[in-house]
């Protein structure tokens, strides 16, 4: 799950089930701290990729770091300067995947061990990718991207070898926002794409979210389009709890169910298996 503290301070809070909070601790000491995101493992522990931009007490660079249920840092990872960390994921058996940009335009995907030992580093195939996104399933490694011209999704295996990639292209223009993949090794991308592709009608000028569906050889199961016609719509976060339980999180600037509260409102909707909407609220 990406992240984003709009805080030149950032912290990291744990709250109970009931929403009270149980810890909160400053992220660093520089004069920007910017989280990029954050898993958290079946034992509680937390990963998070930060950049600090640093002060007199504290220098610039990229981290990967641990936090204990109790919130003390068990590691820390820096990145070799100038790379800045993205996404990040974790696997049941203790494996950490990680998304970076270097300043040459390189693209690497990086799996640490439990421990914080770096297991692989891979280059993605292709330079000056945009909102790189990871997720794990079913002994797969998927990797969603946008090139500024197309939209790529790319499948790893779990020692790092690259397994097959697949490629939206955008008629006019497209993003990709968020990628994940269940238990038995199916992917799942969303973003949203330029009206005059087609995901919309003719002549309508607005954005449309979508979300489709591969399976773990690569064929495409299914895509969800709304279709609501004049409306912006962009997802932004997507999960898949099973096969048949996907949700899908954006913003809409028209109604969401038969109402609008605002200039935009954001929407949770839920999809089936086969692709098809169950509810959005």
């Amino acid at each position: 799950m990406r992240v984003s503290l709009a805080d030149a301070r950032g912290y990291l809070s744990k709250l109970d089930p009931a929403g009270r909070l149980l810890w909160r601790k400053d992220l660093g000491a520089g004069e920007g701290v910017i989280a990029s995101a954050l898993a958290v493992d079946a034992a509680g522990n937390a990963y998070l990729t930060l950049r600090d931009y640093g002060d007199d007490n504290a220098r610039e660079g990229s981290y990967l770091r641990k936090y204990g249920p109790g919130g003390q840092v068990l590691w820390q990872r820096e990145a070799s300067d100038p790379t800045d960390l993205g996404d990040v994921v974790v696997t049941a058996d203790g494996g950490v995947y990680v998304t970076a940009f270097e300043s040459s335009g390189r693209s690497p995907l990086l799996k640490y061990d439990q421990g914080g030992t770096l297991v692989w580093e891979v280059a993605l195939p292709q330079d000056g990718l945009n909102d790189v996104a990871v997720a794990v399933g079913g002994g797969a490694v998927y990797v969603g991207a946008n090139t500024g011209d197309d939209i790529k999704l790319y499948r790893y295996d779990e020692g790092g070898a690259l397994v097959w990639e697949r490629t939206i292209p955008a008629l006019y223009y497209a993003e990709t926002r968020d990628v994940t993949a269940d238990a038995n090794g199916n992917a799942y991308l969303t973003g949203y794409t330029d009206p005059t592709d087609m995901y919309t009608e003719p002549g309508d000028d607005t954005l449309d979210f979508f979300v489709r569906k591969y399976t773990p050889a690569g064929g495409v199961a299914w895509t969800y389009k709304p279709r609501l016609a004049y409306t912006n719509e962009q997802a932004y976060r997507l999960e898949a709890r099973t096969n048949g339980e996907i949700y899908v999180v954006g913003s809409a600037d028209s109604k969401v169910n038969g109402q609008n509260f605002g200039a935009d409102d954001a929407f949770l909707v839920r999809l089936d298996g086969a692709g098809k909407k169950v509810w959005s609220r």
